[in-house]
């Protein structure tokens, strides 16, 4: 695939995060009211608590206010956001960039994990 069909591929990837945060955040704030299983149970807030919040405000442009929600998410969509408009600018940067990544799958995934479980502790203690 060349530049001009990353660069298509980026946009279109764009347009359809955009547009799945603004379904999912009217899905959710009508059909997801049920509380969080894990703070039911342990009493403790998961890596996922406050995410519907979190996309409501990302929906209406209070970007402070969805991570005041959840900091996890809304950190996860501005890298998503942020890899989608490197594609439109540079391309073959974000196709290097993605090879390199699948290289170290490993790696990511489990500092996924352990990012996921500092956060989940930290936001349980402050």
């Amino acid at each position: 695939m060349g530049p001009a069909g990353v660069r298509a591929v980026s946009v279109g990837a764009l347009g359809l995060t955009t547009s799945g945060l603004i379904s999912a955040s009217a899905a959710m704030s009508t059909l997801l009211t049920w509380d969080c299983p894990i703070r039911t149970a342990l009493g403790i807030q998961c890596p996922g608590c406050g995410s519907t919040r979190c996309v409501q405000a990302i929906v209406v442009g209070d970007l402070l206010g969805a991570f005041r929600h959840n900091a996890l998410t809304s950190s996860a969509i501005a890298l998503t956001l942020g890899l989608a408009g490197a594609g439109v600018v540079n391309p073959s940067a974000l196709v290097a960039g993605l090879k390199r990544a699948r290289q170290h799958a490993g790696h990511v995934i489990l500092a996924v994990l352990i990012g996921a479980a500092a956060f989940t502790i930290i936001r349980n203690i402050v």
